[in-house]
């Protein structure tokens, strides 16, 4: 007899509620044939490896096509990195290898691709250690078409819910959507293009479930949670009861939700907010738009610097950040300058630090990789004719650094001026305030730049001492600490008497027990994922200046996390219970 009620806890990836049956997916892989070559069957073997690229690419673009129609071409853009890798140095190094060590095509991609994972596989950014699952994905694709197989995907002839120890992203994007309910697997994290492709077309899943394919079987029940990251196996008569209710409240909430998007982000009584959102790669415009962001209010820039084997060109680089100024116009872009090095290497870059988040990283390996710094100015500064770019510099801990990257972006602005390249010669220029030194520094550095950007993840962080992905430490971390509180507080008052503004585009700018507490501080502009911004544009909406501050005054008599969280929860459920029942704000 199959057990009943079994729950199981993963990463919620996309949000809703959905039952249905479980129908396993199993992706196919291929043996690599490790085969030693003579001299005369190099060329054939080139041959069928630019064959077999030439097919993987037509799939792609085929996939994109077809995604495009779909969903938009903001969405079928992450395959854009795919066809980057079948167009890459990648293939010339699988051919030089093909040559010089007469390995077969299979070997040879495989030691290539293996030396780029390497590199992702050392990067702590969640964002960017994703992107190992789409060089996988590209990886499979190609090595399928050099065994002769096409790829093999159910046809969902019925509604299903698909389970599986992984999904790629094209697999996400080739099944057929109208009997796809929801899905949920082994691996995978929030920012996975698998799970950017599940908020985009809307489906409910939850990934990184442990234990999940030993624990399904083909035709059980199952109820997937993407609100909470829940996968329940053959639920009992009343589990189904409180999930249908549950269901039914989030879609009312939903649709509460989607009528806010385009209404003013004000207090009660009038006083406004800028909201904008955190995007990292171009397919996410769509969502920004499509939940009524105000502008991009971190526009991370590492992505290019890692799919590529070298570094990006100035005019990749224009392309890449064109691409998304052009999108979200009038509306405003803020470009962050790469915050690469330390645990986030180069490719190909070799450093050994024994504490890489104390370490050469951000703007510290920006000012001494002038050059390519410099490159990365220009291409931004190219995107800004229509005024509607902010530049802003990542891990400033001194303001000498400040004073240093600005004397570098004035040289590159005179170097485009001798091009006769036009630019906006106004264009604001801004700071990340993510370490206490910098927070602390404040009232000098509000004289240097034009606007305050708190990163409330790393501040915290650092504040605390605390690695928020340390098991042994990380109930530690709360940006609701009274001691991050302060050094907040002491930020934003420093930026209005300097007449400059300030931001938060952390995860602290999405907590709906933050959120009041950082419009009574006087915070200007909040920066979140782009799901998060109608929840956070309602709880805004809920409260006046008054009461925000009633409440900071409130928090800064407590003098620890949890009476501060348990005030703020009682805040919560008294003025928006719907929140606080149904996105379970506790």
């Amino acid at each position: 007899m199959k057990s009943e009620n079994i729950f199981l806890r993963g990463i919620p990836a996309s949000p809703g509620i959905t039952v249905g049956e479980a129908l396993f997916f199993i992706s196919a892989e291929y043996p690599i044939t490790h085969k030693l070559l003579h001299t005369k069957e190099v060329a054939t073997e080139i041959e069928r490896f630019e064959q077999a690229c030439e097919r993987t690419r037509m799939e792609v673009e085929e996939i994109k096509k077809k995604l495009s129609q779909e969903v938009g071409n903001e969405h079928a853009r992450f395959l854009d990195a795919q066809i980057l890798l079948l167009e890459d140095r990648i293939i010339e190094e699988t051919k030089d290898i093909i040559k010089r060590k007469k390995l077969s095509a299979e070997s040879s991609f495989q030691l290539t691709t293996e030396k780029f994972l390497r590199t992702l596989e050392k990067i702590e950014n969640p964002y960017l250690r994703e992107r190992i699952i789409d060089v996988k994905d590209v990886r499979s694709r190609l090595l399928k078409n050099l065994a002769g197989h096409p790829s093999s995907l159910p046809e969902l002839s019925e509604r299903v819910i698909i389970i599986a120890h992984r999904l790629t992203p094209s697999d996400t994007a080739e099944m057929r959507k109208d009997n796809l309910l929801g899905f949920a697997t082994d691996l995978g994290g929030k920012t996975s293009h698998t799970s950017i492709m599940a908020r985009a077309l809307e489906i409910p899943a939850v990934v990184g479930v442990e234990n999940l394919t030993t624990t399904v079987e083909d035709g059980d029940t199952v109820i997937i949670d993407g609100r909470k990251g829940i996968v329940v196996v053959n639920p009992d008569e009343s589990t189904l009861r409180t999930y249908e209710a549950e269901k039914i409240r989030y879609e009312q909430l939903v649709s509460q939700l989607c009528a806010l998007k385009d209404l003013p982000t004000t207090t009660v009584d009038g006083h406004t907010i800028e909201l904008s959102a955190n995007i990292e790669f171009t397919e996410e415009i769509k969502s920004v738009k499509s939940h009524g962001a105000e502008g991009i209010g971190l526009f991370r820039t590492e992505f290019i610097f890692l799919i590529k084997d070298g570094e990006p060109s100035e005019d990749e680089q224009f392309n890449f950040y064109k691409n998304v100024v052009d999108s979200i116009y009038p509306k405003p872009v803020i470009i962050r300058t790469v915050d690469l090095g330390g645990d986030k290497l180069y490719p190909g870059e070799k450093i050994e630090e024994s504490n890489p988040f104390l370490g050469w990283r951000a703007i510290r390996s920006s000012l001494d990789k002038k050059d390519q710094f410099k490159t990365q100015l220009k291409a931004i500064l190219r995107t800004t004719s229509k005024r509607n770019v902010k530049i802003m510099f990542p891990m400033i801990s001194t303001v000498e650094e400040v004073k240093m990257a600005k004397e570098i972006l004035e040289s590159v602005k005179q170097d485009l001026r001798k091009r006769g390249t036009s630019f906006d010669e106004g264009i604001e220029v801004g700071v990340m305030v993510e370490i206490p030194s910098a927070a602390i520094l404040a009232p000098v550095l509000a004289k240097e730049v034009d606007f305050f950007s708190i990163g409330s993840n790393d501040l915290t962080q650092y504040t605390l001492a605390v690695d928020r992905g340390n098991k042994l430490v990380a109930n530690l971390y709360d940006h609701l600490h009274p001691a991050v509180l302060r050094l907040i507080r002491m930020v934003i008052d420093e930026a209005h008497k300097n007449n400059i503004w300030v931001g938060v585009c952390g995860e602290m700018a999405s907590d709906p027990l933050a959120v009041p507490v950082l419009i009574g501080l006087g915070v200007d502009e909040l920066s979140t994922s782009p799901s998060m911004l109608l929840q956070t544009k309602d709880i805004i909406r809920s409260l006046s200046m008054k009461e925000a501050k009633e409440i900071v005054k409130k928090v800064f008599y407590l003098n620890t996390v949890v009476e501060i969280r348990e005030h703020m929860k009682k805040d919560i459920r008294k003025r928006l219970p719907h929140l606080s029942e149904t996105l379970a704000c506790d």
